[in-house]
């Protein structure tokens, strides 16, 4: 990962979504959508191509033993107040992870900022030098490295939320 990252490749955020084959694949065969597409390994599902990593994550949230999944392209994420988050394949790495918090849900107005501290710490171990930008995007100088969307589910009685990273490794060519 700290190869692939350089302080300066990270234009990938905001542009116009493209479609692509309507395969979901991992590792393995390829699988059409319906089946289920690949592997979990110690809670992760891993998908080379999904629509978004968040709306994987809500469909799967029962799953036992499911706590993430991760993808290297989504042809509909998305960042807040709906705007499509440009995800081609091998430009990032994309990531939902699906918590389960033990405080309020009139409390969780924290989290996206709690996902964003802790992305930007994980970059720091590397030697990368990030700042955060309020409420949600890990910087590195102007350009954006990373971008959290959170999503509560269920009821303030029991609820989740799914925690989206997008985090762009290079510039799309």
């Amino acid at each position: 990962l700290a190869r692939t990252l350089t302080p300066y490749a990270t234009d990938c955020g905001h542009r116009p979504r493209h479609r692509t084959s309507g395969h979901v694949t991992g590792r393995g065969p390829t699988h059409r959508r319906g089946k289920d597409p690949t592997m979990v390994k110690d809670g992760l599902l891993w998908l080379e191509t999904c629509s978004s990593t968040n709306d994987e994550a809500a469909t799967r949230i029962n799953e036992p033993g499911l706590v993430a999944v991760a993808s290297h392209h989504q042809e509909q994420g998305r960042g807040r107040m709906g705007r499509s988050w440009f995800s081609p394949p091998g430009c990032g790495l994309y990531m939902s992870w699906i918590a389960r918090p033990k405080f309020p849900q009139s409390m969780g107005g924290a989290i996206p900022m709690l996902a964003a501290a802790a992305t930007a710490e994980v970059m720091t171990e590397l030697g990368i030098k990030p700042t955060l930008k309020w409420p949600n995007d890990v910087l590195i100088g102007r350009q954006k490295l990373s971008g959290i969307l959170c999503e509560a589910q269920g009821t303030s009685a029991s609820w989740s939320a799914i925690v989206g990273i997008g985090l762009n490794l290079r510039t799309p060519p």
